[in-house]
């Protein structure tokens, strides 16, 4: 058996280089929106999902959502990803 993953924070974006970033919460209350520089980290708790918006994706080095990661590269069309996290 695995042992679960222990995770603080559900969302954890580290950023390599700048990145404009908004996320919101269900109910489309902002709870973060802004430019993120490279080096950063930006952590989320305490919403049951999230409504994410990078404008340069490129920019994320790692994306953690519950302690695991998230492939988004699905989601990007010209450097920008929206996606939900649910």
């Amino acid at each position: 058996d695995e042992a679960p993953v222990n995770f603080n924070d559900d969302l954890v974006i580290k950023f390599n280089l700048d990145c404009w970033t908004e996320v919101r919460n269900p109910s489309g209350k902002i709870l973060y929106s802004g430019i993120k520089k490279g080096g950063s980290t930006l952590t989320l708790s305490d919403s049951s999902s999230y409504r994410v918006v990078l404008g340069y994706a490129p920019g994320v080095s790692e994306l953690l959502y519950k302690g695991k990661a998230f492939d988004f590269t699905s989601f990007i069309r010209k450097d920008l990803a929206r996606f939900e996290l649910k």
